[in-house]
């Protein structure tokens, strides 16, 4: 990508330290400083950049200063307060730069001068402007006092000049100190804040707003801390550092309960204020410090499903991170722009119990050395047993992991498991609920890929050869390829959903309470086998080990296990965005006669993993090849495998 010109580069300007490095360059090297400084708690995923990392910032600051008796505004030079005059930034949205433009010669026309730090005299001290995506500004004028003599001439003269601007503000701020504003405000013209659309909700950003400057890569990141929290609709969530409440509002409609943290009382009017405007009800937001709060919480008793951790730079403190702890939340999402407080901050989850298992980084600052990184921290649960693993073959050889489909178990997979165990070591896992662990509850895919991926670290080196799943099987392996992108080499997805179903769920769900001692009884098993060579061909009959095991292990399959596979895997589980990221070769196999929103998931699988191949089995119905027939599924799968 071609890198446009700076005058101000040669100068030291101190915004976009990086801007005459490539942009693959600055991706790699914040890539590299985040594996040394979290690499040895999970794997860091390939950052996840921008296709046109300019003008994307929302937010300008520029300080005025008096050069040749002339009113000029810009950046400081790094490390001075020399201001640098410039008003067309390579970073800052191109609205923001028409506005910085139109305020400096209204600001002239009124005769107005920079404010003098030494002699406190003139009467500008910077102006901050909050763009929107649509392109209307926010223009906060900061002055040492109230005085601002001609300000209705200002705006009338800005007004003209920038039509698109939304609203003025006077920030007073008498402090000497480094901080921009101040905490006195008055509004000068217009409603005193802009509203920007964010992950399809609206906020209103004032001026004192926390609010991410980079609106595009911002969404990217709220939508991995939103996949990384495993919502369904029922969770209580708590939303600490909150600010005008972006992340929490962006996971209300997701979530059964949302509490906000926030110690600014302006943020949490805001947020509130947020919240009523997009019909959000089941958010409530609290005025202190997130600290206390958690703690005071942790101590009536309070226990979330989920934390959201969202600290300023120097991170979160000794005593929250204690708080959320004894809260005992089954996720911690904790979003961090410094890595390393993030790294600090991790370690001490880890002593409470918590373990890192994705860190997923974003650049939301092209040009800086910045990088925004989620992880999620997950609370180790105390089972009795792990997931049962049947292991085939040498593990000297390449790794091939077969994920068997709903309500049946690991013999699902048995016979093509022997006939690859000569030149691949297969693992043939057991879900929760079924088989041998039918007594385990079944929670839902997410939590069935968090234990696969327990194994393949603890076992497998955090690497696969291959992956292979059939219907809810299918479905796990594209939740496993979502969360790394280098977790196996080759996939095999079979009759498989990535998009909600709820009217199927619902049925399936009332089939099964109506009609369940029906269709699951020993006797009801003994049926289906017996019909089955009246129904399917010689070469689809079952052999009798696995019909043993079919009558063995079906007619203990829980009733709560179905439908709480039901409502996972057909009402509520939609494909990842970290699926874009994956580096694994795929096809993705269906039957001819397989329902449509089967033939389209898996089109939808292939449009957001281009390195995908599409197979449509003639003839046959769902999950044909990999439950009945195991040799036209090794005729498929082992060219596969070895291409």
């Amino acid at each position: 990508m071609n890198r446009p010109e700076c005058p101000n580069t040669t100068k030291k300007c101190g915004g976009c330290p990086l801007l005459a490095v490539p942009y693959p360059e600055q991706l790699a090297r914040k890539q590299a400083r985040l594996h040394t400084l979290l690499g040895r708690f999970a794997p860091v995923e390939p950052v996840r950049g921008m296709a046109d990392p300019w003008h994307y910032r929302n937010k300008a600051i520029a300080t005025f200063a008096m050069q040749q008796g002339r009113l000029v505004c810009g950046l400081y030079a790094e490390g001075t307060h020399q201001v640098l005059p410039g008003t067309d930034c390579l970073l800052q949205q191109q609205a923001l730069n028409r506005t910085l433009r139109a305020v400096l010669e209204a600001a002239r026309a009124c005769r107005w001068t920079a404010y003098d730090e030494d002699r406190g005299t003139g009467l500008l001290r910077h102006v901050v402007l909050r763009g929107t995506r649509d392109g209307k500004v926010l223009v906060t004028l900061v002055t040492p006092g109230p005085a601002l003599p001609g300000s209705r001439n200002f705006c009338a003269a800005l007004r003209k000049a920038a039509p698109w601007v939304q609203s003025i503000v006077q920030n007073i701020n008498p402090t000497a100190t480094s901080a921009v504003l101040g905490n006195r405000e008055k509004v000068l013209w217009g409603p005193g804040t802009v509203v920007d659309t964010l992950c399809g909700l609206q906020f209103a950003i004032s001026s004192r707003s926390f609010y991410q400057v980079n609106p595009a890569q911002t969404e990217v990141l709220y939508a991995a801390a939103t996949e990384l929290a495993g919502l369904t609709g029922r969770e209580t969530v708590v939303d600490a550092y909150c600010g005008i409440g972006t992340i929490g509002l962006c996971a209300a409609p997701r979530a059964g309960k949302v509490i906000g943290v926030e110690r600014n009382p302006a943020a949490v009017r805001d947020a509130a204020a947020n919240a009523r405007r997009n019909g959000l009800r089941q958010a409530r937001f609290f005025c202190a410090d997130a600290t206390e709060w958690m703690r005071d919480a942790a101590g009536q008793g309070l226990r979330p499903d989920v934390v959201f951790l969202d600290p300023p730079r120097a991170g979160s403190t000794p005593a929250c991170i204690e708080a959320v702890a004894r809260m005992a939340p089954g996720r911690v999402v904790y979003v961090s722009c410094d890595p390393e407080t993030l790294a600090r901050d991790v370690a001490l989850f880890a002593r409470h119990g918590y373990k890192a298992c994705r860190f997923v980084p974003v650049d939301l600052f092209p040009h800086t050395k910045h990088i925004e990184t989620v992880v999620l921290l997950s609370k180790a649960e105390k089972r009795e047993k792990t997931m049962k693993f049947h292991e085939f073959g040498d593990r000297a050889n390449p790794a091939v992991m077969m994920i068997h489909g709903g309500g049946n178990a690991w013999w699902n997979y048995l016979r093509q498991a022997r006939a690859l165990a000569d030149r691949y070591f297969v693992i043939l896992p057991t879900l929760d609920g079924h088989g041998e662990e039918y007594a385990t509850p079944y929670v839902s895919t997410e939590k069935s890929a968090d234990e696969l991926l327990a194994y393949i670290d603890g076992q497998c080196g955090g690497h696969l050869f291959a992956l292979c799943g059939v219907s809810l099987g299918g479905q796990i392996v594209m939740e496993l390829l979502s969360r790394r992108a280098d977790v196996a080499k080759k996939a095999i997805i079979d009759g498989s959903l990535c998009y909600p179903q709820p009217a199927m769920a619902r049925f399936c769900m009332a089939t099964v309470a109506l009609c369940g001692p029906l269709m699951f009884s020993e006797k009801a098993c003994r049926s289906q086998l017996a019909m089955m060579p009246k129904m399917l061909p010689a070469k689809m009959q079952y052999p009798e080990e696995i019909r043993a095991y079919y009558l063995q292990d079906m007619p203990r399959t829980p009733r709560k296990t179905l439908y709480t596979m039901y409502r996972t895997y057909m009402m509520e589980y939609r494909l990842k965005e970290g699926i874009r990221s994956n580096r694994a070769e795929v096809m993705y196999w269906y039957g001819e006669k397989e329902m449509r929103c089967v033939k389209k998931s898996a089109r939808m699988f292939q449009a957001m993993h281009p390195a995908c191949r599409i197979y449509e089995a003639k003839g046959y119905n769902h999950g044909y090849l990999s439950v009945y027939l195991p040799d036209e599924w090794l005729a498929l799968a082992v060219p596969f495998f070895e291409s």
